[in-house]
């Protein structure tokens, strides 16, 4: 268990154990495990918050990307046979 605030600035915050304070990722995303407990708020500003069904947050979930959702350039080589499609 986490006593306070977690938060990243470019890089992603994965919980999977509890956290008292809030969870805060800046240019990066925020994962949440199936029995993560957030007591506060969790907030992706460039990137998303994924949060399974039994996953608890008691604040407010915020996602903020920069770009809107992420895209692959499907002209690109290394894109090939990626989805374009994005889920939460």
């Amino acid at each position: 268990m986490v006593n306070g605030e977690v938060v990243a600035i470019f890089g992603n915050v994965r919980v999977l154990g509890a956290v008292e304070g809030d969870v805060v990722a800046v240019m990066g995303s925020v994962d949440l495990g199936d029995s993560a407990r957030v007591g506060g708020d969790v907030v992706a500003i460039g990137g998303m918050v994924h949060a399974p069904p039994t996953a608890e947050i008691q604040g407010e979930s915020v996602s903020i990307p920069f770009l809107g959702q992420p895209r692959w350039a499907s002209w690109l080589p290394m894109a090939a046979g990626r989805s374009r499609s994005c889920s939460s």
